[in-house]
């Protein structure tokens, strides 16, 4: 980790200007240079389907099936979007959307909400691509069916669901040691459907890297396991009844490597999650097939363990310890359609939280949590082209820790008003305006060790948002243009940080306010119908407006202030007569992330990092055998995690996947 201070952009890369400035240059100046007729022949960069009126982005296709790729490395493209690593593929990664914390964004599978309740985060290494068919990635707004509204937005991962029998295999080889194997097979019936997906992977992470002192390292003990088992299915036992079922199943065994100045060869970390989740949806209109009514009722559980063996006792001051989550929630839901054009949405959602975590032959911390949420959402349309939605909510959160009298109730409100303009054809206007908060998790409220301790009188995170852009998309026969551009302004008060408190211990605390500033775009240009490139980039200005901070420096640690994609590709569309190949592919992609802070007073930076990646496929006709090959960080470039600790440089990819069906 450097210290110097870090430029305000870094230096973004002459690949990413080139490809922006070219695909700028060919679409811009043949669509200026005549009138064209306007063709939309669907979407280059699809939208989230569960809001129209919020700003959103949707990754389908090819993109979440490159060898080597992580849930991680999809959401970092995505503009508005920080993924935050703590190591390897195996360890922690979090994302954050247009500034906030990673405990401020909800990520949710199938519907259900992976957040645990220690640090309110949700760790993208855990969900593996190949169950997923479609990430949505909601920026500033949540979506009105999901049962938590966020001060950044939220995540949503739409699990695969085969829609006819079928059985599939496939395996990945890559550098360090990587690999993986999974296997999966969907049942069709007339009325039930089910999928079945297990999994393994693992990973060496013995790279080599230069410390702070230029010496060459091997990284140690960063090896892991992980095995994971998923179960769809639906029911649907009447034309007016579609059950849904989801169970899943996850363990991951790992060593904990330490830092690259104080590493640790001995340390071992096993992790489990179980989560099973009941979706019934039933019809209650009048005439069977209308959307004109409709109650959702979901029922989910999850829990999540984690336990840590330290016999040198160089990560914890224990020979071990663990952690453990629980969550029982129940919601419930209803479509009402009063008018052709205006629909009703109240809900409620009841869930309890519960907490178990300390050290071996210490003191334990228990803690729970009761949360309730009513709403009323609504939904307008003026015409064809206006529609305007509306969102109120109230979460009441009553918490109860060790020795700890019950914490008095809590009141949250949530407001949301957003509206959708379709000037014409191809050119639309979408605003938001909200006013969001954050209740604080139960491990920021009671603790979870004897060395991180809780604050039963933290107050809940809050602030009003606002946001402002606009969609582009059209074509011709022969091009293909899509570009979004948003602009957002978003003030956070009462946030939540940690201080020392004591020689070996730190306690959180209200801290002050907060102001972020920043400017997304994206641009899809496809030419020909065999050349798609594009490009992402979010500004983000994110300041410490606390009045009477000791420290000068005012930016917020851990936000980059530039984060820049371009990304080119050449494919085939059609099948070629006299190949067996449907779809042939080959790319390029950079990604740029500007330096930032790594600390509040602005002392140590994580220098800019500039990655290439390159990237083939070859599907066989019925897509019955895939063949994709990748090659990450061409470059060999210095990319360091969260911490500052080294990640692996060049490494090589290879994925197998057949089918029968």
């Amino acid at each position: 980790m450097l210290s110097v201070p870090p430029r305000s952009f870094g230096a973004l890369p002459r690949h990413a200007v080139g490809a922006l400035a070219l695909a700028v240059w060919l679409t811009a100046g043949r669509a200026l240079g005549q009138e064209a007729t306007i063709e939309v022949r669907g979407e280059l960069a699809p939208t989230g389907r569960r809001d129209d009126v919020a700003a959103s982005t949707a990754v389908v296709g090819e993109r979440l099936r490159e060898p080597g790729a992580s849930s991680a490395d999809v959401l970092a493209a995505v503009p508005g979007v920080q993924v935050s690593r703590t190591g390897s593929s195996s360890d922690l990664a979090t994302a954050s959307i247009r500034g906030a914390t990673s405990a401020q964004t909800p990520v949710y599978l199938a519907g259900v909400r992976l957040n645990d309740d220690l640090t309110g985060t949700a760790d993208l290494s855990t969900v593996p691509l190949s169950l997923v068919r479609r990430v949505e990635v909601y920026r500033g707004s949540s979506p009105l069916e999901l049962d938590r509204a966020s001060m950044g937005g939220a995540v949503s991962f739409e699990p695969l669901f085969d829609a006819r029998s079928r059985v599939g295999a496939g395996f990945a080889l890559g550098s360090f040691g990587e690999q993986s194997a999974f296997a999966r097979t969907g049942v069709s019936g007339k009325r039930a459907r089910a999928s079945l997906l297990v999994a393994r992977e693992s990973a060496d992470n013995d790279w080599t890297f230069r410390d702070a002192r230029g010496a060459q390292q091997r990284r140690v003990n960063a090896d892991f396991s992980a095995y994971s088992l998923w179960s769809i299915s639906r029911y649907d036992p009447s034309p007016r009844i579609r059950v849904l079922g989801v169970l899943h199943g996850y363990y991951r065994e790992q060593g904990t490597p330490g830092t690259a100045a104080l590493p640790d060869d001995r340390a071992r970390t096993t992790s489990d999650r179980l989560l099973g989740a009941v979706n019934v949806r039933v019809d209650c209109a009048a005439t069977v097939g209308t959307d004109d009514c409709a109650l959702q009722l979901v029922t989910s559980a999850l829990r999540t363990t984690t336990s840590l063996s330290d016999p040198l006792r160089e990560v914890i001051p224990a020979a071990s310890a663990w952690s453990s989550g629980e969550r029982l929630e129940q919601s419930a839901r209803l479509e009402k359609r009063l008018a052709r054009a205006v629909s009703v949405i109240p809900s409620a959602t009841i869930a309890r939280e519960r907490i178990d975590a300390g050290y071996t032959g210490q003191s334990r911390v228990t803690a729970s949590r009761l949360l309730l949420r009513p709403g009323l959402a609504g939904e307008l349309r003026a015409g064809e082209r206006l529609t305007f939605v509306a969102a109120v909510a109230v979460e009441r959160d009553t918490a109860t820790g060790d020795s700890t009298e019950r914490r008095a109730a809590v009141l949250s409100p949530v407001l949301r008003l957003g509206v959708k303009a379709t000037l014409t054809d191809f050119l639309q206007l979408r605003a938001n305006v909200g006013h969001y908060s954050r209740t604080p998790t139960l491990g920021e409220l009671y603790g979870v060790s004897a060395n991180v301790h809780g604050n039963a009188a933290l107050r809940a995170e809050r602030g009003p948002s606002v946001d402002l852009g606009f969609r582009l998309q059209g074509g011709e026969r022969s091009w293909r243009l899509q570009a979004d551009a948003f602009g957002f302004a978003r003030e956070a008060s009462e946030l939540i940080a940690y201080r020392q408190t004591s020689p070996t211990a730190i306690s959180p605390y209200n801290v002050g306010e907060a102001r972020l500033l920043g400017l997304e775009s994206a641009l899809a240009v496809e030419l020909l119908g065999c050349v798609l490139m594009s490009a992402t980039g979010t500004l983000l200005d994110p300041r410490n407006v606390t009045s009477g901070r000791a420290e000068r420096n005012r930016i917020l640690p851990f936000r980059s202030r530039l984060v820049a994609m371009a990304e080119g590709e050449l494919f085939t569309r059609e099948p070629w007569p006299k190949l067996p190949f449907e779809r042939l592919a080959a790319g390029a992609r950079v990604l740029h992330r500007a330096s930032k802070y790594a600390d509040a007073a602005g002392l140590l930076v994580v220098p800019h990092q500039t990655v290439l990646d390159l990237h083939a496929s070859a599907l066989l006709r019925g897509q019955v055998l895939a063949l994709r090959a990748a090659v990450r960080n061409v470059l060999n470039a210095a990319e360091l995690d969260a911490i500052g600790v080294p990640l692996s440089g060049r490494s090589f990819h290879l994925s197998v996947e057949g089918r029968l069906q």
